[in-house]
């Protein structure tokens, strides 16, 4: 016969605690603990700053031992990108072929300064880079593609759903770079939550960094269409620094962007006054 238990009773603390973000919801904070990796849920203050990345420092007010994970409440007292504290592995993007920017008749339309920049470094290799997308099977004939259906929810006016469903796939894999970008797209008309659009931007460009390694010099041309999510990613990332008033930061984004996909296939970012929301779907 089933007996009935009665919950732990919360025990009051004054301890601190780093705790991995997995996945972030309205109430509560799916974390993993840093120390022992032992599964958490985070009721904390200050919790919608954190999203799936972070690593966030938690003074802790009570927790609770549930059957399979801990139940913390507490407030953050700091946050930081925490890649390192996922375990990565290797992921590294496939040379593609050589582009030679003298060979582009259309150089003449950029800016001088910038296509003397180009034409000074000379020839450099394109790249292909890896696409995570949790969910889509390996049949290269499977075209279902999770990252729409959470698009074609939003589009449905179920932007909770797009939500919860985006979550689930960084749930599944955190590398997840487009599912980033789609968060922040989500929330990018929002002023109240602009901090919290810039970590989504900025997690998933420290992702695709992750990939192309240390000094990436390559090019990332529109073309090879799994770049795209890392592009859009350093695209919003840049525009919402530039909204919260970070203008170096956002200048050295764009030039980054520009410098890796000199075709400004996203809009023209080199003209910050220009703030048309991060680049879609298409």
């Amino acid at each position: 016969m089933a007996t009935l238990t009665r919950p732990a009773k919360a025990t009051p603390t004054t301890t601190t605690v780093e705790l991995v973000v997995l996945t972030s919801g309205r109430d509560t904070t799916r974390c993993r603990r840093l120390a022992d990796r032992k599964l958490v849920t985070l009721t904390a203050r200050g919790g919608a700053l954190l999203v799936p990345g972070h690593v966030a420092t938690i003074r802790v007010r009570s927790e609770r031992k549930l059957a399979t994970r801990l139940r913390i409440d507490g407030d953050v007292i700091g946050v930081r990108t925490g890649l390192d504290a996922f375990d990565l592995p290797p992921w590294e993007p496939t040379p593609f072929e050589m582009w030679d920017p003298s060979a582009e008749e259309w150089l003449g339309t950029l800016d001088p300064a910038f296509r003397a920049k180009l034409l000074a470094r000379g020839s450099r290799m394109m790249f292909e880079m890896v696409q995570i997308l949790p969910g889509r099977g390996d049949d290269p004939s499977d075209w279902d593609d999770p990252i729409i259906e959470a698009v074609e929810l939003k589009e449905s006016g179920d932007v909770t759903g797009a939500w919860h469903h985006l979550m689930k796939l960084l749930g599944r894999d955190i590398r997840c770079i487009d599912a980033h970008v789609h968060l922040g797209n989500l929330i990018f008309d929002i002023e109240e939550t602009l901090p919290t659009t810039c970590a989504h931007y900025e997690i998933a460009v420290r992702l695709g960094e992750h990939q192309l390694g240390e000094g990436f010099d390559g090019v990332l041309p529109w073309a090879l269409i799994d770049y795209r999510p890392f592009l859009r990613g350093m695209h919003g990332f840049a525009l919402t620094a530039w909204r919260l008033g970070a203008f170096a930061a956002a200048q050295e984004l764009l030039e980054r962007l520009l410098w890796l996909c000199p075709w400004d296939n996203l809009g023209g970012p080199h003209d910050l006054a220009r703030d048309t929301g991060p680049g879609t779907l298409a």
